[in-house]
């Protein structure tokens, strides 16, 4: 009810942040505020509700962020740290994904970091998120441009003092064919 009486006093559903705030020393969050719209951000929490409900308002779903980090890249993990910080479960992520793909986002697209919703989804932890978006298309060798791999991820290798090791990540990214990193 909140979002609708806003619109209807005329708050703009596609309105983007000018820019990034600045990063706040002990802030999680890695993602550029700059250029996101509100579902973006309803992208981010993966709330469908929300989500599904500014589309109805006008809002388009396809806006990505200043650096190219798209919707459907931010509800996969793109721009979290690591599991537990951005709101929702896993669960909850795949479900705004499936929602993405629906609305037209593409699974291949790359943002100005060389993220793709496939590297997100390995930050996650999920899955069964990473057979999907695999299914549909997904690069599993897609490198970023510190040249990760979603395996190079799993294997531990992120941003200082976030890294965390997926053994289990690293063993179905393995068995989906990823190709070994040279250790």
């Amino acid at each position: 009810e909140f979002v609708r009486e806003l619109v209807a006093l005329g708050a703009d559903v596609n309105l983007r942040l000018d820019e990034s705030a600045p990063r706040q020393p002990n802030s999680a969050s890695r993602l550029k505020s700059g250029g996101a719209t509100p579902f973006l951000l309803a992208a981010k929490a993966v709330d469908t509700d929300l989500m599904r409900l500014l589309v109805r308002l006008g809002a388009d779903p396809l806006r990505p962020n200043e650096d190219g980090t798209t919707p459907l890249m931010v509800a996969a993990g793109v721009g979290i740290w690591a599991v537990g910080e951005s709101p929702g479960t896993n669960e909850h992520a795949l479900a705004a994904v499936k929602l993405m793909l629906e609305l037209g986002d593409v699974v291949t697209t790359v943002d100005a970091n060389g993220d793709t919703a496939l590297h997100g989804a390995v930050i996650r932890g999920s899955g069964p998120l990473v057979r999907f978006l695999l299914d549909q298309g997904a690069d599993l060798e897609a490198s970023n441009e510190k040249g990760w791999t979603p395996l190079t991820i799993a294997e531990g290798v992120f941003y200082s003092n976030t890294g965390k090791r997926w053994p289990e990540m690293e063993r179905l990214l393995l068995e989906l064919g990823a190709r070994p990193t040279a250790k």
